[in-house]
């Protein structure tokens, strides 16, 4: 009969020998690399998101489109300042979005724009 550790012990070998992936280099040569659980659960490699996106409300549009309609119909960015002053003016509105956020949208549009032109 096993010994109880011994049990475990070749269970937890199992499991890692199971979370290891052969890889080839750029050199041609191949190496072993050991994954995280969730990149074992993930065979193609796709990274899950941080968080959950969340789309727009027609109230955030209004509010960021009022600032920002000469940078979106030019396709200028908006700078880190403008969309902190943006955000601090139209605070309920906007006080679930970033900076980042709101410049990726105003930069998003601008491009939308230049493709429907």
């Amino acid at each position: 009969m096993e010994n109880p550790e011994e049990a475990t012990s070749s269970e937890e070998e199992t499991n890692r020998l199971e979370n290891q992936s052969e890889v080839t280099s750029s050199n041609g040569k191949r190496k072993r690399i050991h994954l995280t659980q969730e990149e074992a659960s993930n065979p193609k490699g796709v990274k899950s998101r941080r968080y959950v996106k969340m789309p727009w409300s027609e109230k955030e549009v209004k509010a960021v489109t009022k600032h920002f309609r000469p940078h979106i119909s030019k396709g200028h960015l908006a700078s880190k300042l403008e969309c902190e002053q943006c955000k601090l003016a139209e605070d309920p509105v906007l006080r679930n979005r970033t900076v980042q956020n709101i410049r990726d949208f105003v930069r998003n549009r601008g491009l939308k724009n230049k493709q429907v032109s």
